[in-house]
């Protein structure tokens, strides 16, 4: 009993802290997995999103990027990436527009 216990409290905080480095933006994109190309129609910044290393400009591309069970967006949210090997993260879904196909 004391070992699937301690076995699910390791899962848990293994979870958490993947999640934790996925909004943080340290998990990078893999290419396979990026989605439509998006376009960033406002600043968001530091104060909407206090997990973003700076201000992502409007008018920056973005690609969507999947949700997995580990890592779940916000609601009103979508995890984005700048591109293959870059930090995934995530902005709100009003501050994007699709813009067509993936260009990776």
């Amino acid at each position: 009993m004391m070992t699937t216990l301690l076995i699910g409290l390791a899962a848990l905080v293994a979870l958490f802290y993947a999640a934790r480095r996925l909004m943080s933006g340290s998990e990078l994109a893999d290419a396979s997995q990026i989605g439509k190309k998006m376009k960033v129609v406002r600043n968001v910044t530091r104060t909407e999103c206090p997990w973003l290393k700076q201000t992502i400009a409007s008018g920056t591309v973005v690609y969507r990027y999947p949700a997995s069970p580990y890592a779940k967006p916000q609601e009103d949210h979508v995890l984005v990436t700048l591109g293959a090997e870059q930090p995934i993260f995530e902005m709100p879904e009003n501050s994007v527009v699709d813009t067509g196909p993936s260009l990776l």
